[in-house]
């Protein structure tokens, strides 16, 4: 298993990378996302939002942390709010004005639960298009578009396990996201268009993820199916224990390490034929 990642989403390598993240622009040098202008709907607190928030910290209190983030199991979150929320199901627009009101409604998300949560609650909404805000929120979303097959779009950064176990949809993240994002991903797409932290698609049967900007360490870690394309930066082991699929790369890397399958390309040019 790769080794303990350091504080943060993003860790610094052990010798420079050229343009790795260009401080001037704020997603890197790579096809940055324009700036424009975001609004938030205009929310006012209902029952419905009421009692989602009061849900929320229902179940979560019930919910024991796991103390060491490396054995951290991300299921766990996801399942206890399923058990929870039974099947009950809510609208898209329910669903967007919860999360517009989350500031007001729950001060922090002290252990990282509030994405499995939104999670739960779109993959159980008859609806299929859902707009996620997180531009506004103190604190990261984990887990957003867990278990995915809808369509979501995200304003703003994304925590970390975000597109974990999808298996159809899309995940839009337009801004940076976390550690393992589209970790065991079974299908659909992820497009990240800022940059993202260690571990991206690692152990990805299916489905495709494309970042515009840098990446950390270990990305496509034992990759089995699937694409993965970094415009930007990369950092180190890349491809490491990887059986399939392809990762193409733009940027520049450090290096590639025990690749046991698949194709890694560099700008066009296939470099490792596994």
């Amino acid at each position: 298993m790769p080794a303990a990642r350091q504080k943060g989403w993003f860790k610094a390598p052990d010798r420079p990378v050229a343009a790795v993240i260009c401080a001037s622009k704020r997603f890197g040098a790579y096809s940055p996302e324009p700036e424009r202008a975001i609004r938030l709907p205009q929310v006012e607190i209902d029952q419905t939002i009421q009692k989602l928030a009061e849900v929320f910290l229902d179940i979560s209190k019930g919910i024991k942390p796991i103390r060491n983030p490396m054995m951290r199991k991300p299921c766990r979150p996801y399942e206890e709010f399923c058990h929870g929320i039974g099947n009950e199901s809510f609208s898209a627009t329910e669903i967007e004005r919860f999360n517009v009101a989350l500031p007001s409604l729950v001060e922090k998300d002290e252990h990282g639960y509030l994405g499995a949560f939104l999670s739960v609650l779109m993959n159980g909404s008859h609806g299929s298009e859902f707009k996620i805000y997180t531009i506004h929120l103190p604190y990261e979303l984990n887990q957003l578009g867990f278990c995915n097959q809808k369509n979501i779009e995200v304003i703003g950064n994304a925590g970390d396990y975000c597109g974990e176990l999808m298996s159809g949809g899309s995940l839009t993240i337009r801004g940076n996201a976390g550690f393992r994002i589209g970790a065991d991903m079974k299908g659909g797409m992820i497009r990240v268009m800022g940059r993202a932290g260690d571990e991206l698609g690692s152990m990805m049967e299916d489905g495709t993820i494309i970042v515009r900007g840098a990446a950390g360490d270990f990305i496509g870690y034992g990759l089995k199916g699937g694409s993965i394309t970094v415009s930007g930066d990369a950092c180190r082991y890349i491809g490491m224990e990887m059986k399939g699929g392809q990762i193409y790369l733009e940027g520049d890397f450090i290096n590639i390490e025990r690749i046991r399958g698949g194709r890694i390309f560099h700008r066009t040019r296939l470099i490792v034929d596994g």
